[in-house]
């Protein structure tokens, strides 16, 4: 029976100058942002952060892309006065006479209410659907202003004016003709008194519903 004589141990006697060897790998950084020892590293905010900034986009989102008619809705306006033959427009679109009451747009843009009337002066606004809201708005309109101009026939005719329908004062001045009279409300009643060489008369005008007018001052055939 053979027996296998056992190997000696090998012993180590250092590297020599053509052994090779590979340094140590290096220990793997960590990836991402190390959150250990932080307030950040708490389960609570590392979930609610995201969560919260999401709620903030969807919130904001909903201000931006909300149609602007679920802001506004549908508004119901009254408009009220005492105003013959008027007519009322949303922009150019007739609505009818006063009173009247109407469905604001919820277009989401401006729109302009006006108001016409013979012998008055156009009465406008433009509501905003930012401020718009369902409201009574009573309309007064302001006369249209009519313009009087006197002439005469005769040369060096000169007048007094009172305004009030009474007599003009001694103390007032005549004034030559041609004199054009300026912001006169129609239906005034003016008492004229006028002088021609050696003549003088009364002259009472009610001014007319019209923007101008010329009014010829006579002298009578016989006066004072």
């Amino acid at each position: 029976m053979d027996v296998t004589a056992p190997v000696p141990p090998l012993e180590f006697d250092g590297f020599d100058d053509e052994t090779h060897y590979l340094p140590p790998d290096k220990p793997e950084a960590p990836r991402g942002v190390d959150l250990g020892g932080t307030w950040f590293a708490h389960p609570v905010i590392r979930v609610g952060v995201p969560v919260g900034g999401l709620l903030l986009l969807l919130v904001a989102a909903w201000f931006l892309f909300w149609p602007s008619s679920s802001k506004t809705g549908p508004i119901l306006i009254t408009l009220q006065g005492d105003v013959p033959e008027s007519r009322v427009f949303l922009d150019n679109d007739p609505l009818g006479s006063l009173p009247v009451t109407f469905r604001f747009p919820a277009d989401g843009d401006s729109h302009e209410i006006r108001v016409e009337a013979p012998r008055k002066l156009p009465w406008k606004r433009t509501l905003q659907p930012s401020t718009v809201k369902a409201e009574t708005i009573v309309v007064k309109m302001e006369p249209l202003m009519a313009e009087l101009k006197l002439v005469s026939s005769k040369t060096g005719v000169e007048i007094r004016v009172n305004r009030q329908g009474k007599k003009a004062a001694a103390t007032d001045e005549w004034i030559p003709l041609p004199l054009i009279m300026e912001g006169l409300e129609p239906g005034l009643t003016l008492l004229l008194e006028a002088r021609w060489k050696k003549k003088k008369w009364d002259m009472p005008i009610q001014v007319p519903a019209a923007t101008f007018v010329e009014i010829s001052v006579e002298p009578p055939s016989s006066g004072r």
